[in-house]
Protein backbone atom coordinates (compact mmCIF):
# COMPACT_ATOMS: atom_id res chain seq x y z
CA UNK A 1 0.00 0.00 0.00
CA UNK A 2 1.14 3.70 -0.73
CA UNK A 3 -0.20 6.84 0.11
CA UNK A 4 0.06 10.25 -0.62
CA UNK A 5 -1.67 13.28 -0.51
CA UNK A 6 -1.45 16.49 -2.76
CA UNK A 7 -3.29 19.62 -1.48
CA UNK A 8 -6.02 20.93 -4.36
CA UNK A 9 -6.72 24.52 -2.11
CA UNK A 10 -8.47 23.85 0.65
CA UNK A 11 -9.65 20.52 -0.40
CA UNK A 12 -7.01 17.75 0.00
CA UNK A 13 -6.59 14.75 -2.76
CA UNK A 14 -5.59 11.15 -0.84
CA UNK A 15 -4.63 8.81 -3.32
CA UNK A 16 -4.68 5.44 -1.61
CA UNK A 17 -2.70 2.70 -3.78
CA UNK A 18 -3.87 -0.66 -3.15
CA UNK A 19 -2.27 -3.11 -5.74
CA UNK A 20 -3.47 -3.54 -8.44
CA UNK A 21 -6.07 -1.06 -8.02
CA UNK A 22 -6.23 3.05 -6.80
CA UNK A 23 -8.48 4.55 -4.42
CA UNK A 24 -8.55 8.49 -4.32
CA UNK A 25 -10.66 9.84 -1.31
CA UNK A 26 -11.26 13.69 -1.33
CA UNK A 27 -11.22 15.15 2.13
CA UNK A 28 -10.52 18.56 3.93
CA UNK A 29 -8.25 19.34 7.00
CA UNK A 30 -10.13 20.77 9.97
CA UNK A 31 -8.94 24.19 11.87
CA UNK A 32 -6.81 21.36 14.12
CA UNK A 33 -4.23 18.75 13.39
CA UNK A 34 -6.27 15.41 12.84
CA UNK A 35 -7.72 15.47 9.76
CA UNK A 36 -11.50 14.54 8.74
CA UNK A 37 -13.20 12.68 5.47
CA UNK A 38 -15.11 15.71 3.84
CA UNK A 39 -18.23 13.57 4.13
CA UNK A 40 -20.52 16.03 1.99
CA UNK A 41 -18.65 15.20 -1.16
CA UNK A 42 -19.02 11.58 -0.69
CA UNK A 43 -22.44 10.13 -1.96
CA UNK A 44 -23.12 7.73 0.53
CA UNK A 45 -20.74 7.53 2.59
CA UNK A 46 -21.58 4.17 4.72
CA UNK A 47 -21.64 2.58 1.11
CA UNK A 48 -18.10 0.37 0.24
CA UNK A 49 -17.57 -1.08 -2.72
CA UNK A 50 -15.10 -3.56 -3.86
CA UNK A 51 -12.25 -2.10 -6.43
CA UNK A 52 -11.58 -3.98 -9.63
CA UNK A 53 -7.65 -3.57 -11.17
CA UNK A 54 -7.84 -0.26 -13.54
CA UNK A 55 -7.18 -2.57 -16.78
CA UNK A 56 -10.76 -4.05 -16.43
CA UNK A 57 -12.76 -1.06 -18.00
CA UNK A 58 -16.58 -1.51 -17.65
CA UNK A 59 -17.30 -1.72 -20.98
CA UNK A 60 -15.48 -5.19 -21.57
CA UNK A 61 -17.93 -8.04 -22.46
CA UNK A 62 -20.73 -9.27 -20.01
CA UNK A 63 -18.75 -12.70 -19.58
CA UNK A 64 -16.05 -10.90 -18.33
CA UNK A 65 -17.67 -10.03 -15.96
CA UNK A 66 -17.80 -13.43 -13.89
CA UNK A 67 -15.26 -13.89 -11.74
CA UNK A 68 -14.76 -18.28 -12.09
CA UNK A 69 -13.49 -19.25 -8.71
CA UNK A 70 -11.37 -22.27 -7.85
CA UNK A 71 -11.69 -21.79 -4.22
CA UNK A 72 -10.95 -20.14 -1.06
CA UNK A 73 -7.10 -18.78 -0.52
CA UNK A 74 -5.08 -21.27 1.53
CA UNK A 75 -2.59 -19.12 2.53
CA UNK A 76 -4.46 -16.09 3.40
CA UNK A 77 -7.82 -17.49 4.06
CA UNK A 78 -9.94 -14.30 3.71
CA UNK A 79 -9.13 -14.18 -0.46
CA UNK A 80 -10.69 -15.65 -3.36
CA UNK A 81 -8.83 -17.46 -6.05
CA UNK A 82 -9.70 -16.57 -9.62
CA UNK A 83 -8.95 -17.50 -12.43
CA UNK A 84 -7.30 -14.69 -15.21
CA UNK A 85 -6.66 -16.03 -18.80
CA UNK A 86 -2.96 -14.77 -20.74
CA UNK A 87 -3.35 -13.80 -24.59
CA UNK A 88 -0.48 -14.26 -27.00
CA UNK A 89 0.16 -11.38 -30.14
CA UNK A 90 -2.72 -13.06 -31.96
CA UNK A 91 -5.65 -12.47 -29.32
CA UNK A 92 -5.86 -15.91 -28.70
CA UNK A 93 -5.50 -17.72 -25.27
CA UNK A 94 -1.97 -19.00 -24.83
CA UNK A 95 -2.37 -20.04 -20.59
CA UNK A 96 -4.20 -19.69 -17.34
CA UNK A 97 -2.73 -18.41 -14.02
CA UNK A 98 -4.88 -18.63 -10.62
CA UNK A 99 -4.78 -15.39 -8.69
CA UNK A 100 -5.78 -14.54 -5.18
CA UNK A 101 -7.94 -11.37 -4.84
CA UNK A 102 -6.30 -11.00 -1.53
CA UNK A 103 -2.73 -12.17 -0.88
CA UNK A 104 -2.14 -11.55 -4.23
CA UNK A 105 -0.41 -15.27 -5.11
CA UNK A 106 -0.34 -17.07 -7.55
CA UNK A 107 -0.78 -20.80 -9.38
CA UNK A 108 -0.15 -21.90 -12.57
CA UNK A 109 -2.27 -24.50 -12.26
CA UNK A 110 -5.83 -24.62 -10.47
CA UNK A 111 -4.71 -26.97 -7.85
CA UNK A 112 -4.28 -23.86 -4.67
CA UNK A 113 -2.56 -26.76 -2.73
CA UNK A 114 0.50 -27.04 -4.79
CA UNK A 115 3.30 -24.23 -5.33
CA UNK A 116 2.46 -20.74 -5.50
CA UNK A 117 4.16 -17.70 -6.72
CA UNK A 118 4.29 -13.95 -5.79
CA UNK A 119 5.18 -10.97 -7.97
CA UNK A 120 6.89 -7.81 -7.61
CA UNK A 121 3.96 -5.59 -5.84
CA UNK A 122 5.27 -2.74 -7.68
CA UNK A 123 5.52 -4.06 -11.05
CA UNK A 124 3.10 -7.09 -11.56
CA UNK A 125 4.29 -9.34 -13.72
CA UNK A 126 2.97 -12.54 -15.09
CA UNK A 127 6.07 -15.69 -13.72
CA UNK A 128 5.33 -17.37 -17.12
CA UNK A 129 5.47 -13.97 -20.27
CA UNK A 130 6.99 -11.62 -18.08
CA UNK A 131 3.73 -9.32 -19.52
CA UNK A 132 2.05 -7.10 -16.87
CA UNK A 133 0.05 -9.30 -14.42
CA UNK A 134 -3.17 -7.24 -15.43
CA UNK A 135 -2.28 -5.54 -18.82
CA UNK A 136 -5.77 -5.71 -20.57
CA UNK A 137 -4.15 -6.08 -24.33
CA UNK A 138 -2.50 -9.38 -23.13
CA UNK A 139 -5.15 -10.49 -20.14
CA UNK A 140 -8.60 -10.64 -18.80
CA UNK A 141 -11.01 -12.25 -16.02
CA UNK A 142 -11.28 -15.64 -17.79
CA UNK A 143 -14.74 -16.52 -19.58
CA UNK A 144 -16.48 -19.84 -19.68
CA UNK A 145 -14.63 -20.32 -22.88
CA UNK A 146 -11.64 -19.92 -21.77
CA UNK A 147 -12.48 -22.26 -18.66
CA UNK A 148 -13.16 -24.94 -21.06
CA UNK A 149 -9.95 -24.42 -23.41
CA UNK A 150 -7.88 -24.25 -20.52
CA UNK A 151 -9.60 -27.95 -19.38
CA UNK A 152 -9.96 -26.30 -16.00
CA UNK A 153 -13.72 -26.59 -15.34
CA UNK A 154 -14.08 -28.98 -13.00
CA UNK A 155 -11.94 -27.09 -10.90
CA UNK A 156 -14.35 -24.50 -11.01
CA UNK A 157 -16.07 -23.73 -7.55
CA UNK A 158 -19.43 -22.40 -8.63
CA UNK A 159 -20.86 -21.63 -5.12
CA UNK A 160 -17.59 -19.18 -4.88
CA UNK A 161 -18.30 -18.02 -8.54
CA UNK A 162 -19.29 -14.13 -8.60
CA UNK A 163 -19.43 -10.79 -10.68
CA UNK A 164 -17.47 -8.42 -8.37
CA UNK A 165 -19.44 -5.62 -9.88
CA UNK A 166 -22.97 -6.83 -8.90
CA UNK A 167 -22.23 -8.59 -5.65
CA UNK A 168 -21.92 -5.81 -3.03
CA UNK A 169 -23.36 -6.49 0.39
CA UNK A 170 -23.43 -4.33 3.37
CA UNK A 171 -22.50 -6.31 6.45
Amino acid sequence: MRVSAASLGETRLLNLNFKPATLSIAWSPPSGDIATPATSSLQDPTHVTRLEPDSDEPSQQKSEDVRFCVGECPLCKGGLCTVRAYLNDQAQLSYGLILCDECEAIWLQPDTNGVHLYSDPERPLSPVSGQPLFDSAHSRWANHDDINALGWSGKIDPTLTHSPHYDCTDA
